[in-house]
């Protein structure tokens, strides 16, 4: 068996908006901390007037009713020489407790003074600086500007998030009702965030509660995207906006925007490597055996992955220069129920039981993902013993990464969620802002 190099696709991100606006609950940006070591003129003097320090937030962000950390840093000063003064706080805040400690960096020692304060309400506040004392000398330290946020966890679940399984994990988490996102900034909304377990009712029943609850926005991944269109039609007549991740929610016009990548390319991607690595457009009179496996009946984006593709290879198909044994090529003959590896295996073995038993070579498979791909290649690691075909895969999933370096899949193309999650923040955020957001496409989808 020849070993294949890993050969891995990067894919950029599309926004594609059908319809009416949308309105989302989005502070604004945080802000983050300067640099503590910046000069500031005429604050101290003496032993401490070198890169003097500022008292700077330790948090990202600060929240009303939580506890946020600050912190400074005093070079080549120990803890046994500094003592803090009183604090006056303004009306608001409220100062809660404080310490020194050693600080050490590589060679360099100080102490480390953190404060912990609670905000009541948003705002800029501009503390009053600190008292230190070193060696029984009095200093002032400044402390940097700090804005603080609403805490959105004493409102309502203002976003419904729902999602087909637990892979949203990945891009999304809440901790203590707050959403956060992996990639780009936060979205400082309260959120209700579920998963489906890939059960149709079950995701239904999930969006029917966060209308009844009074989600102010839904952000859907749908498990089947002809399948909520009776639920929508409630979110339509309450007003509540829907934006389609990944999947396009299908014969509904309650869906307002869709975030996904451009699909059309993925397939012809895939497409593309099969007639580079075959070297189709130099075969001649040869021709090569080749068969096709994509996703869920039930996920749009299967028409873009396989049809893009075919683009790609329907001329050499006509031609018969590639050549279908099991003459399986309609897309929804090789559709995958739920994108499964066992039923894309199951389908698999028995092609090639049926076409390759007796040692016709297979050349090339092509599957519109990682999870297909994986079924394809248990099922060849079983049964064949002929050369290694191509294997086209998407996802860039840890078994088939691993495959590549094995040399049992050919190529995946890598869509990085984490940018699609960003991306669904900043159209949320715009939207927000009462400006557009980055939408690049109106007219290639039509749910």
């Amino acid at each position: 068996m020849s070993k294949k190099s890993i050969s891995v696709k990067r894919l950029s991100v599309r926004c594609s908006l059908p319809a009416m606006l949308v309105f989302f609950c989005l502070l604004p940006p945080v802000w983050t901390q300067g640099d503590r070591d910046r000069p500031l003129d005429g604050l101290l003097s003496g032993g401490l007037n070198q890169n003097e320090p500022v008292v700077s937030s330790e948090e990202a962000w600060c929240l009303t009713d939580s506890e946020c950390s600050f912190s400074v840093v005093l070079p080549d000063i120990l803890p046994a020489q500094v003592s803090l003064g009183n604090l006056q706080v303004p009306a608001g805040v409220d100062f809660l407790s404080s310490y020194k400690d050693m600080w050490v960096e590589g060679e360099k020692t100080g102490t480390c003074i953190r404060l912990v304060f609670s905000f009541s309400q948003g705002g800029t506040f501009q503390l009053p600086p600190l008292d230190v004392m070193v060696d029984g000398q009095l200093y002032q330290i400044p402390f940097a500007p700090v804005e603080v946020f609403q805490n959105p966890r004493s409102l309502k679940p203002q976003l419904g998030l729902s999602f087909q399984d637990d892979r949203g994990q990945k891009l999304f988490w809440e901790e203590t009702g707050l959403l956060q996102v992996v990639a780009g900034k936060p979205l400082f909304v309260q959120v209700d965030l579920q998963y489906g377990a890939n059960d149709i009712q079950t995701q239904v029943s999930q969006i029917e509660n966060m209308i009844a609850n009074g989600c102010k926005a839904l952000v859907i991944a749908s498990i089947d995207g002809e399948a909520l269109g009776t639920v929508l039609a409630q979110a339509k007549e309450a007003g509540i906006p829907v934006i389609a991740y990944d999947r396009l929610i299908m014969n509904s016009d309650a869906v307002s925007y869709y975030a996904t990548f451009d699909n059309w390319d993925v397939g012809v991607k895939q497409g593309t490597y099969i007639v580079e690595a075959l070297d189709l457009a130099n075969a001649g009179d040869k021709t090569y055996n080749i068969e096709f496996i994509t996703g869920d009946p039930g996920d749009n984006n299967i028409n873009f992955f396989f049809d893009g593709a075919i683009s790609v290879l329907q001329p050499y198909l006509d031609a018969g220069t590639l050549v279908c044994p099991s003459g399986q090529v309609d897309k929804m003959d090789v559709a995958t129920a739920n994108w499964a590896t066992d039923a894309a295996q199951a389908r698999f073995e028995t092609i090639l039981g049926s076409y390759y038993a007796d040692g016709t070579q297979l050349d090339a498979v092509l599957c519109s993902n990682d999870s297909t791909a994986l079924g394809v290649e248990n099922a060849l690691a079983a049964s064949y013993t002929g050369e290694y075909p191509v294997i086209t895969g998407q996802d860039c999933d840890v078994a088939n990464t691993i495959n590549m370096v094995k040399g049992l899949q050919s190529m995946s193309v890598f869509k990085d969620t984490r940018t699609l999650a960003a991306k669904v923040v900043e159209m949320v955020d715009a939207i927000m802002k009462g400006t557009e957001p980055p939408v690049n496409d109106t007219e290639t989808y039509d749910n």
